[in-house]
């Protein structure tokens, strides 16, 4: 990363420009969660090709019922 007055300011603006982003899917897509957690969501799927929508949709409890999940009996 640049650290010059230009490469500083694209930094900033990119980051602004990111944050409004994340801010108008979150509220399109109504998902009432931090804007923290949005981008932590989306920036560990860039490369999914599933829809938007589906990376914020809680995985039912069938997904871990396949036999391989391991269990802690306490």
């Amino acid at each position: 990363m640049g650290k010059s007055e230009t490469a500083v300011s694209i930094q900033i603006h990119i980051a602004i420009i990111t944050y409004y982003l994340v801010a108008i899917v979150e509220k399109d897509l109504k998902l009432d969660r931090p804007i923290a957690e949005v981008i932590r969501i989306l920036g560990s799927s860039l490369l999914v090709k599933d829809p938007i929508r589906e990376l914020f949709t809680p995985l039912s409890n069938e997904s871990y019922s396949d036999g391989f999940q391991l269990k802690l009996n306490l």
